[in-house]
């Protein structure tokens, strides 16, 4: 009877955590993660040298920027992870409407504003990118473009050289 008990009870606490029934908000993210976020908040207001503990790391840019692997490189290039927009949409959430567990993908942030692991609540990614980080982007791929062979890049670029080879064509005849 007592064996029956104890797996009556690892069967529970196995469906609670699957399906995160445990104290916390409404939307399924306990409390520990709640108290982490308002720190997250904190920090962004008084100390933002100390974000990086946040951020699951490396943390991923979009390619070809490269990722950010340690906390100081983090710390130099945080203005290609957070504007002010981002920070301001941070701060102005609340733990108990806008965080909600969704699952294996982890806890999501203003509706897809940004994604945290649920463990730690570590962010891992942010769908709004900087304009730094867009800037930073369209260089590095103009830079990959000097390298290419051309006959991978776009047919208007094609196009423009069939057309001066016509023009010197015309020219000699």
């Amino acid at each position: 009877m007592i064996r029956l008990k104890t797996f009556y009870i690892a069967v529970l606490t196995l469906i609670t955590s699957i399906l995160g029934l445990q104290a916390g908000n409404s939307h399924g993210v306990d409390d520990a993660n709640i108290e982490r976020f308002c720190e997250l908040q904190s920090v962004l207001k008084n100390v933002p040298k100390r974000i990086a503990g946040f951020f699951s790391l490396p943390y991923r840019l979009p390619y070809p920027v490269p990722p950010i692997d340690t906390a100081e490189e983090f710390v130099e290039r945080i203005d290609e992870v957070l504007d002010h927009t981002v920070r301001d949409r941070l701060l102005a959430a609340d733990p108990d409407d806008d965080l909600a567990w969704m699952g294996w993908k982890g806890i999501v942030l203003d509706n897809g504003l940004a994604w945290s692991h649920k463990e730690k609540l570590s962010i891992y990614a942010i769908n709004q990118n900087t304009q730094t980080v867009l800037d930073k982007r369209a260089e590095l791929i103009e830079k990959v473009k000097e390298f290419v062979q051309r006959s991978f890049l776009p047919k208007l670029i094609q196009q423009d050289d069939l057309n001066r080879m016509e023009d010197r064509l015309l020219a000699i005849s």
